[in-house]
């Protein structure tokens, strides 16, 4: 076993699912963009699919500059 795995598994973190692969035929799949920008992946077996986003939820940050009292 690699010694780098063997320390993963001890501080519990869990390692890079690598490069993403195609539902239907597990070869790796390659991006590209259309017209618009948007990101798609394509397979050379015919799966085609537009990247979907995912914005985590941030709490609001807090202001630079605190408001001046009323006067």
């Amino acid at each position: 076993m690699n010694n780098s795995r063997q320390q993963l598994a001890k501080s519990g973190l869990l390692a890079d699912g690598g490069a993403p692969r195609c539902p239907h035929c597990r070869t790796r799949l390659s991006f590209t963009t259309d017209r618009q920008g948007r990101v798609l992946e394509a397979c050379p077996c015919g799966y085609r699919a537009m990247v979907v986003t995912r914005r985590s939820v941030e709490p609001p940050a807090e202001p630079a500059v605190p408001p001046e009292p009323p006067r």
